[in-house]
Parts: C-alpha cells; sequence; structure tokens
C-alpha cells in the first residue's frame, strides 16, 4: 500500500552561506542541534547499537554502528532548517532522504582513505556530531572544492573539529573520509544522514516508514537521471520498499567492477577507494571473500 507525501518548503540560505557552500562543497553548522535534543539523540544511538547481522548490507570494521532511522528525535533533527536548506542549496531540486544510521570509530579503528560517495549521483550526507569531534577520535576529513583537482589529495585535506550539536554537511562527491581513533577510548558518535535528487518523479509516493529506503540510480527514467535545473527546492521523503523489494538483488558473492553502483556499494562496504578496490580484483578475482581476505578486513 503507498501513501501521498507531504513536500516540505525549504527555505534558502544566507548569502554568505551560500557562498561558502558553493566554494568550498560543505559547510559546518556550529551548533545546530538543540541543546534539548542531544541526550535524545545518543540514547537513541546506544539504543540502536547491534550486531553485524542486523544490517542487510555488510558494515566496515572498526566501527559500532546504530539503526536510528525511525527515533523521532532523529527525524526531527533531519528536518531542522539549516540542514535542508544547505542540502536543497547543493541540489538545486527536489530531493528525498536516502537513509540514516548511527556509527562510531572503535579504539585503533575509525580510519577511511578519502572518497567519494556520490560519484556520478546527485547526493549530499549530513554528519550529526554527538561529541566533541577532532583529529584524535575519528572526525571527518575532506578536500574543500576549490582545492579539489580530481584524484584525492592527504596534503589538501582539512580535519573538521567542534563540538557536540554541530552538523557538517558536504557534497557527496567532495573528497572526504574518516580519520583514525586515537583517543584510546570510543570515538565521536554522530549520526549520518544522505539525501538524494529525485527530479522528475511527480507522482512519487512514501512507504509508512520515511526514513528507510533509496531509489538505486540504474532504477530511475532517463529524463530521472537528466534533471531539470530551475526547480524550486523541496525536501520530498520517500522510503520506496516496495519498490526495493521487487528489484533483483545483486550477487554480494561476487564484485561486478563494471556496474557503477556495485563498485560504489563495495567501496563503501569495504572502505577503500574505487582503485584499490580494482586492485584487488585485479590481484585475486572477483570474489568478495578473496578480495576481503587481500585487504585483510
Amino acid at each position: 500500500m503507498r501513501h501521498g507525501i507531504t513536500p516540505t518548503q525549504v527555505n534558502p540560505l544566507a548569502p554568505d552561506q551560500a557562498a561558502a557552500l558553493t566554494r568550498d562543497g560543505y559547510l559546518l553548522l556550529r551548533g545546530a542541534v538543540p541543546a534539548a535534543w542531544r541526550d535524545a539523540l545518543r540514547a537513541a544511538f546506544d539504543a540502536g547499537v547491534g550486531t553485524v547481522d542486523q544490517w542487510s548490507a555488510p558494515r566496515g570494521s572498526g566501527w559500532r554502528h546504530a539503526l536510528v532511522d525511525l527515533d523521532p528525535t532523529v527525524q526531527r533533527t533531519c528536518r531542522l532548517p539549516l540542514l535542508l536548506a544547505a542540502g536543497a542549496h547543493i541540489l538545486a531540486c527536489p530531493v528525498f532522504l536516502a537513509q540514516v544510521e548511527g556509527r562510531e570509530p572503535l579504539p585503533g579503528g575509525g580510519h577511511q582513505p578519502l572518497h567519494r560517495d556520490g560519484a556520478g549521483t546527485k547526493a549530499i550526507a549530513a554528519l550529526v556530531f554527538l561529541d566533541a569531534y577532532g583529529p584524535d577520535n575519528g572526525a571527518t576529513r575532506l578536500v574543500p572544492g576549490h582545492l579539489d583537482r580530481g584524484e584525492p589529495d592527504e596534503a589538501s585535506a582539512l580535519i573538521m573539529a567542534g563540538e557536540a550539536g554541530d552538523i557538517l554537511v558536504i557534497d557527496a562527491d567532495l573528497p572526504h573520509g574518516a580519520t583514525l581513533n586515537r583517543s584510546g577510548r570510543g570515538g565521536v558518535h554522530c549520526c549520518r544522514a544522505s539525501c538524494r535528487s529525485v527530479i522528475g518523479r511527480p507522482r512519487m509516493r512514501a512507504a509508512p516508514s520515511a526514513m528507510c529506503g533509496w531509489i538505486p540510480r540504474s532504477c530511475l527514467s532517463r529524463s530521472e537521471r537528466r534533471g531539470q535545473a530551475g526547480r524550486s527546492s523541496l525536501l520530498q521523503e520517500d522510503a520506496v520498499k516496495d519498490h526495493l523489494t521487487k528489484r533483483e538483488q545483486p550477487d554480494r558473492s561476487k564484485i561486478n567492477m563494471n556496474e557503477a553502483l556495485e563498485v560504489k556499494y563495495w567501496t563503501h562496504a569495504l572502505g577503500v577507494s574505487r582503485q584499490e578496490l580494482q586492485k584487488a580484483v585485479d590481484k585475486v578475482g572477483n570474489s568478495a571473500a578473496a578480495v576481503r581476505k587481500e585487504l585483510a578486513l
């Protein structure tokens, strides 16, 4: 059964914020989460932590992961006006909330190579920090847009630092990655949300759970992929669970380097770049188990 969606009108960013986001590809919204919400967000994180098999897709080692998408305070946080405004500014079209999850780097874990989550797609990521964060406890580093020359460059990366309640909004195509948690204890807790473009879907419907699914790019029509410029900015939430269950599920025992969505899935799941993944596949073949062993995961 499908249900009609209720679009949310998004107001524009302040001119200085819009200019910074256009130039840098990211915006750090300091203190954006109300102080009164932060304990509830942390409680939602702790309540959502479970075993690896609670996830439909593999999660990388070195992290605690939490299911938080149905928590009401998490949902309110994802609808904060500044967060929506930043997302709408990057995508410049109607979007839907794709997924929300919690994560914390374990001691000695969390490091990711610089990578692009949104290569070839229109997407944003937002990190809601639940603790103070910096270079010692697994904070995010990124290469600002005006310094991005194509190949991810560690020399150009900046490590984010700030306090609980900050939200980092980034263009998912910006090179970024978590740093190593060298604090000797649990690292920075955060909730990670992502939004994607839904241009050209005027008759979209939402499933009852509004923050659980996403539409793979391969499921969009040609006109939807191409998009339309100049549309008003609306946030449209769409879980599309029924859409996902009707798709043929990929064979996760093999890694298909010829499929962009497969490559994106495996680089995210294994915490490696496309080049590192290709090198491993070239060496040991496309067996996912063999590649995991080669990457020592």
